[in-house]
């Protein structure tokens, strides 16, 4: 379960480093270390050989919509007080719509 644990530990240092010298917002790179690590753990369904592409692709988006998201929305709510959550879910579609589309075409170019 090395997936991860490499960004999330320089990520979390780099928290640990902003609350010493006592950095405004430094509390983003704790969720940056979150957001790192379940995104790295979250990629071992595109080792799995005998899933079909569309579905790691469907899995990981799962995945995301899962984890992710509520990271977004709590971020959302700490840092503004408030949230609007169609406004977030939309901006995380439009991202994982676009890295969706980036994918399947690096996969046809057989640049991945």
């Amino acid at each position: 379960m090395m997936r991860g644990i490499k960004i999330f530990l320089i990520l979390f240092l780099i928290y640990i480093a902003a609350l010493l010298f006592k950095l405004p917002n430094s509390e983003v790179f704790l969720l940056y270390s979150l957001m790192g690590f379940i995104l790295g753990a979250a990629s071992i369904v595109y080792s799995y050989r005998d899933w079909s592409f569309t579905k790691q692709i469907i899995v990981h988006f799962a995945l995301m919509l899962i984890t992710i998201l509520p990271l977004l929305l709590i971020w959302q709510v700490y840092f503004t007080g408030h949230t609007d959550f169609m406004k977030v879910f939309a901006s995380f579609l439009k991202v994982g719509f676009i890295f969706i589309i980036l994918t399947v075409i690096l996969k046809k170019t057989k640049k991945i």
